[in-house]
């Protein structure tokens, strides 16, 4: 029951309401005159990175902090370079996680560590069907959650490529997920 209330009454409105700032910022700010009350919002964006950094890194081991501070430059570098277009975030943050947790599974293999690796609280046993269960949901409402996700993702995905076919214009909000290749 916990989950389920966590994910309906903070993270799915916390989603919706940020979607709908999102698509609705497109439709009323021009990006080439963008109005005055918006000029501070990249640096603070920005500070509020490398405070998060901060905060996190504070916590880590060496290894940790170096892989955080990589992936907040990379970040920035993306996001504020205009040589590189925004879009290439796509590919470049799953591939920065994806070898920043190889490097620490390489690391963790080494005689000397440069990480700390901890063993896994008292309790947790993967093979368990109690300990899969601690999220506060059943197993059947998190199979119904991640059925229900597929779907609206098939669908959605049916329905823009069905309007590109017949000519229709699609919504802008759909491309910001998609990869365009004449670019």
């Amino acid at each position: 029951i916990g989950g389920l209330a966590a994910f309906f009454l903070w993270n799915l409105p916390g989603m919706v309401v940020l979607v709908t700032c999102s698509v609705l910022i497109a439709m009323f700010v021009d990006p080439s005159y963008p109005p005055w009350y918006l000029a501070g919002l990249p640096p603070a964006a920005v500070s509020l990175l490398f405070k998060q950094f901060y905060g996190f890194g504070k916590k880590l081991d060496k290894l940790g902090t170096l892989l955080c501070l990589i992936s907040s430059m990379v970040v920035i570098l993306i996001n504020g370079d205009i040589r590189i277009a925004p879009i290439s975030s796509q590919f470049v943050l799953p591939i920065t996680l994806g070898v920043g947790g190889f490097i620490a599974y390489i690391d963790s293999t080494r005689q000397i560590p440069y990480g700390t690796y901890k063993s896994a609280s008292k309790g947790w046993d993967a093979e368990s069907d109690l300990t899969m269960r601690r999220i506060g949901i059943p197993t059947w409402a998190g199979a119904l959650i991640l059925i229900v996700w597929a779907g609206i993702l098939i669908t959605t995905v049916t329905f823009v490529g069905l309007a590109r076919r017949e000519g229709r214009e699609v919504n802008v909000y759909f491309e910001l997920f998609e990869v365009r290749t004449d670019q």
